[in-house]
């Protein structure tokens, strides 16, 4: 299959659509937790844009979609396009974003049907500030609900 470096129509929408939430969102976030002595201070001097992100469906696209979510087969081509987008404007707030990936990840792949309807239902919801950690060299990195696989 030969490989275009040309966006699809639908990419260059998902490319708009991410520059604009990035320039609404993201262009200011610098100001918000520059100068904060502690992560926990960043972190919620910037939940608002966590929300935003969740709501707009950044997260639940990140999800498969067998499982529910609206990640498509071009999902890390998109996620692509989300990080050049996101990275444009900050790049500190877009790894809360982005990053749930990686603690969902153990999620998709061995967790139980009862586990993974659990664990990913707050992300299907497009509400709140749901978080998602790989904790896995950091056992006090996640103060949520944990799963243990």
């Amino acid at each position: 299959m030969p490989i275009s470096f040309t966006l699809s129509p639908a990419q260059q929408h998902l490319q708009a659509f991410a520059r604009s939430f990035a320039q609404t969102h993201l262009s200011g976030a610098r100001k918000l937790y520059n100068g904060l002595s502690n992560a926990q201070a960043r972190l919620n001097a910037t939940r608002h844009i966590a929300a935003a992100a969740v709501k707009a469906g950044f997260i639940s696209a990140q999800i498969p979609q067998h499982l529910g979510g609206d990640g498509g087969e071009s999902a890390l081509l998109d996620a692509a396009i989300l990080v050049e987008e996101f990275y444009a404007f900050d790049s500190s707030v877009p790894i809360s974003i982005l990053g749930a990936s990686l603690g969902l990840m153990p999620v998709y792949i061995a967790g139980t049907a009862e586990q993974q309807k659990e664990f990913l239902e707050p992300f299907l919801k497009k509400e709140g500030t749901p978080l998602a950690c790989f904790n896995f060299s950091e056992p006090s990195g996640c103060t949520e609900k944990k799963l243990d696989l």
